[in-house]
């Protein structure tokens, strides 16, 4: 069967079919994604396996398609070939599932019409469902990831009805947990939800209802807009705070930003060293500027924390590192290394790394640029710049 260019529509359910699959997907997929975005054919190989296998991710054979397409238009892969054929080699199979009621069949079987030109081509032949008639018939058997990718159908032009859009959110998020409830409070946040009048009522309820069924993130995200939307400062401290308590390290940074603007430095300190000792870069970083300012200094530990923050991908902390190293501040007093973390800070400090090339030689600035280079690369993975 020859590979037809894919259609507009079919880009945009695609599209749409993908954010529903992958929304909780692990680091390790969507560092996949990126890569298949730049071209790699074994990336996108990779990820059809991962797609058709529910490794990882939710399963979802259109997108397994694509991703096996895209190999094989990117670089005529072999392998991605004969796993394209196997998998339409399945069609008839989940059609005829489809056919009996199954409720994952019929899901399956609304993926690969949203995803592969060829057989959607074909299909037509007879006035038979499309691919939104067959999520709807999965979707109101109850399975959840047609009830998903649905809502997103309802929510996209041409087929445009927010009504009905939130209604599948709706059902889809109070039969799971509180993850996605969190993720249906997110949604309301982008366009075209962001317009509805009572936008802002919907968010609330649905990070509250989250944040009851125990979502540290949705406590936290509700304390933010209770301070955003209703000015409410302590109440908003309250749910950071129970956001915090649970382990959530961006909890406690914002307990922490918290105290410091109500001036309580002692306990704000206590909450800023749990979120960075749970890997927090910006509590990391709070911390090297307190210790840094606050009686008595404590210098070696402002270090402590820069280091960490600056090995994450932090350049304002990249910066003060260099600079306690250029000085020896603390540490023994070393160049090399100094000119590689201000190099990595330059914009903060546009000045620093001339000032200490001056005192390299040229072998000391070669060994510099190549500790630059090698951490130069580390940060535009973190950073995507």
């Amino acid at each position: 069967m020859a590979i037809a260019k894919v259609s507009l529509n079919n880009l945009l359910l695609i599209a749409i079919l993908a954010s529903s699959s992958v929304n909780a997907a692990s680091q390790d997929i969507k560092a996949l994604q990126i890569k298949a975005g730049q071209g790699d054919i074994q990336a996108s190989l990779e990820l059809g396996k991962h797609f058709e296998n529910a490794e990882g991710v939710e399963q979802n054979l259109g997108e397994a398609l694509t991703y096996y397409r895209r190999a094989v238009l990117l670089g005529h892969s072999e392998e991605g070939s004969q796993r394209l054929t196997a998998l339409r080699h399945r069609y008839g199979e989940i059609e005829k599932k489809a056919k009996s009621g199954d409720p994952k069949s019929e899901y399956d079987f609304g993926t690969i019409l949203s995803a592969d030109p060829d057989y959607e081509n074909y299909y037509p032949r007879r006035s038979e469902p499309k691919a939104k008639d067959w999520f709807e018939r999965a979707a109101e058997q109850g399975y959840r990831p047609a009830q998903r990718s649905l809502a997103s159908i309802y929510a996209q032009m041409p087929l445009k009805n927010l009504e009905k859009s939130l209604y599948w959110f709706s059902i889809w998020a109070k039969s799971g947990d509180s993850s996605s409830q969190l993720e249906v409070a997110d949604i309301l946040k982008e366009y075209p939800f962001m317009l509805m009048k009572n936008q802002l009522e919907l968010r609330k309820e649905w990070l509250t209802l989250a944040a009851n069924n125990g979502s540290a993130e949705a406590m936290l995200e509700l304390g933010y807009f209770i301070r955003d939307n209703e000015g409410n400062d302590d109440a908003a401290l309250s749910w950071y705070m129970k956001s915090a308590n649970k382990g959530y390290a961006r909890g406690q940074l914002a307990v922490g930003l918290s105290l410091i603007h109500k001036h309580d430095i002692q306990q704000a300190v206590k909450w800023l060293e749990l979120a960075a000792s749970n890997g927090n870069m910006s509590a990391q970083t709070a911390l090297g500027q307190i210790y840094e300012e606050m009686e008595p200094l404590n210098q070696k530990r402002a270090l402590f924390w820069y280091q960490k923050a600056a090995a994450q991908g932090d350049t304002y902390a990249a910066y003060r590192t260099g600079y306690y190293l250029h000085n020896g501040i603390t540490v023994a007093k070393d160049n090399i290394t100094a000119w590689s973390w201000c190099s990595l800070g330059i914009d903060a400090t546009p000045d620093s790394r001339d000032a200490i090339e001056k005192e390299l030689s040229a072998s000391d600035l070669q060994k510099a640029k190549e500790i630059y280079a090698k951490e130069k690369a580390f940060y535009i993975a973190v950073n995507g710049n």
